[in-house]
């Protein structure tokens, strides 16, 4: 089933914009970005979006510590975490899924921070509920 699906992925030497062309205009792809290609990335489709995150956008701790984390790191990646998730659905008529295969959003204490923005009843963590979303069943 998945073989017939085209990969487009970003490389070091890639053109995002060129990436994004191809993706917005072929019916069905995947695409396999970094933490930099969520920064101002306009995803067009009439379909279905799915966008996977393999973990939280946290940036590089500053320095020795993570003593700036509360203030500093985690603010900043629910900013990013926000705009990410924004271009799944930038009008009432998307519509899309964000799959975030990072446990932390859900065991450790930050994960309000990042929750609070999302009904409950949106928020998927349990393996059955993703089969019966994933195979419509």
């Amino acid at each position: 089933m998945f073989e017939q699906i085209p990969v487009l992925r970003q490389s070091h030497n890639s053109n995002n914009e060129k990436l994004l062309n191809q993706y917005n205009q072929l019916s069905q792809c995947l695409l396999l970005g970094t933490y930099t290609f969520t920064e101002g990335i306009n995803l067009v489709s009439d379909k279905d979006k799915t966008l996977m995150l393999t973990k939280l956008p946290f940036p590089v701790p500053k320095g020795d510590s993570f003593r700036d984390f509360y203030t500093t790191d985690l603010p900043e990646a629910v900013i990013h975490f926000r705009q990410i998730i924004g271009r799944v659905k930038r009008s009432s008529e998307d519509k899309g899924v964000v799959l975030l295969f990072d446990d932390r959003i859900m065991t450790k204490p930050y994960k309000n921070a990042f929750l609070k923005y999302f009904p409950e009843e949106n928020v998927i963590h349990d393996r059955e509920t993703f089969k019966a979303l994933l195979f419509g069943l």
